[in-house]
Formats: structure tokens, C-alpha cells, sequence
């Protein structure tokens, strides 16, 4: 998808398993040169077709092969690739994908359900900048029933600490249970607006974002994207 000039930042995230916390750290210790050159900026533009990249004294060999997979997050896993604390997450799932790749976006702890995975950094921004609109589908399961106050306050819109929620639409599962799409994706921003209301969220499962769809997938399993996926998401995006 990328053409042309790219932010280093995307560059290594797509060559290399660094996480952005490490491709920080190294910018930071200058350990990371283009053409030569330190580089003291993770939004410098670099022609990846061209420009030699080296990181700790190793050239980074570029190579346009984008891949893109879907991947059920079990509860309890956290959203990075690998953790000091030795606590389970994704890269303990993804490490038989034989290609490096990153995570688009996040799910906190607790909650379950999709997540998109490529080494291709500018889709990934794409998908996470709000100026594109990708709705993403939950379904929220409540500790206690649906009232009228509810869903009055979901159709109006609330506030919190760091702005307004607005949810796309919502849709009455049963008694205690919702589908809703929300472009926005600040951190826990669905309990957080539960608990403004007074209601707990018991379960919370992403199921689709934008035209992908969590579909068959089991808890754990990782599949890459069809073409046809591929098709509409690129459509999405347009």
C-alpha cells in the first residue's frame, strides 16, 4: 500500500519485529542511520527503495512483501509482542507467522475478540487515524439489564474526562446485552462509558472492524486475510 516516501517508523515496522518502543530507543541512542547518517527522528522520510538503513551496525534489507492477518484475542492476553513480566501476549501467539509484524491498535486485558496484524505501516496508521472513520462492532454484555436511561444516554452521546463518546449505532441483543459501533478507539473507551452510566461491563468481544469480520475463528487462532478481505478493507480505507 505504501508508494513513494515513508516515516522510518513505518519502514522498521515493516522490515523488522521491533516494536515501537524499541525503534524509539535505538532513535534515541543513535543507533539507527540512513545514507550514513544518524537519525534523530522517527518521522523522518525515507525512500525505502533507495536509502540504505542501517540499525546497531546491520543493514536492513527492504523487501515489498506486505502481509495482513486477522487474529482472535482470548481474554487475558495483553496487546503488546512480548512482555518482561512474562505475562501472555500476542507474540506468543504469532510467533509460527513466519513474517515480522505489528498489531493494529489495541484491547485491553479483558477484552476478547479481533485484531488486525501487517507489517505494512501505513494501512496500520490508516485503520488507527480517527480522520478515516472505521467503525469497529462490540458486542457488551452488562452485569445488570438494558434500561430506558440507557439507551437514551447512548443515543444522545456522553462525556468524559478526555471528551465526548458518541457511539455510530447500537442495536438491543437481549436484556443484558448490546452490539454497538464506535469509531473512536481511546483507552478503554467502552467500560469507561458503561461505568459513567453506572452500568459494568461483564464481557466485551470485538467483532468486526470496519468490513472484517471476527467470523469463524476460534479464541487463540490467527488466519490471514482473504483477498477478497483484503478488497473491501482497501475499499474502506479509500
Amino acid at each position: 500500500m505504501s508508494k513513494g516516501l515513508i516515516r522510518l517508523e513505518e519502514f522498521l515496522a515493516s522490515q523488522t519485529p521491533l516494536s515501537r518502543r524499541d525503534i524509539l530507543n535505538l532513535v534515541r541512542h543513535q543507533e539507527v542511520m540512513i545514507n550514513g547518517h544518524v537519525v534523530t527522528s522517527l518521522v523522518k522520510r525515507l525512500n525505502p527503495a533507495s536509502d540504505v538503513v542501517h540499525v546497531s551496525g546491520e543493514r536492513v534489507e527492504y523487501s515489498l512483501s506486505y502481509v495482513y492477518y486477522k487474529f482472535y484475542k482470548p481474554v487475558g492476553v495483553i496487546s503488546t509482542m512480548e512482555d518482561p513480566s512474562g505475562r501472555r501476549c500476542l507474540g506468543d501467539f504469532m510467533k509460527r507467522v513466519p513474517q515480522a509484524m505489528a498489531p493494529v491498535g489495541r484491547l485491553d486485558r479483558d477484552t476478547e475478540g479481533l485484531m488486525l496484524f501487517t507489517n505494512d505501516g501505513e494501512l496500520a496508521h490508516h485503520l488507527a487515524h480517527p480522520r478515516f472513520h472505521i467503525s469497529k462492532r462490540y458486542r457488551v454484555t452488562l452485569s445488570q439489564s438494558v434500561t430506558e436511561y440507557l439507551l437514551s444516554r447512548l443515543e444522545s452521546g456522553l462525556f468524559l474526562d478526555d471528551g465526548p463518546v458518541l457511539l455510530d449505532s447500537f442495536e438491543v441483543i437481549s436484556h443484558q446485552t448490546l452490539e454497538i459501533h464506535i469509531s473512536e478507539g481511546r483507552n478503554r473507551i467502552i467500560r469507561r462509558a458503561f461505568a459513567c452510566l453506572g452500568f459494568e461491563v461483564k464481557r466485551l468481544k470485538r467483532l468486526a472492524i470496519g468490513p472484517i469480520q471476527l467470523g469463524k475463528l476460534r479464541v487463540g487462532e490467527w488466519a490471514p486475510l482473504t483477498k477478497s478481505e483484503w478488497q473491501q478493507l482497501e475499499k474502506a480505507l479509500a
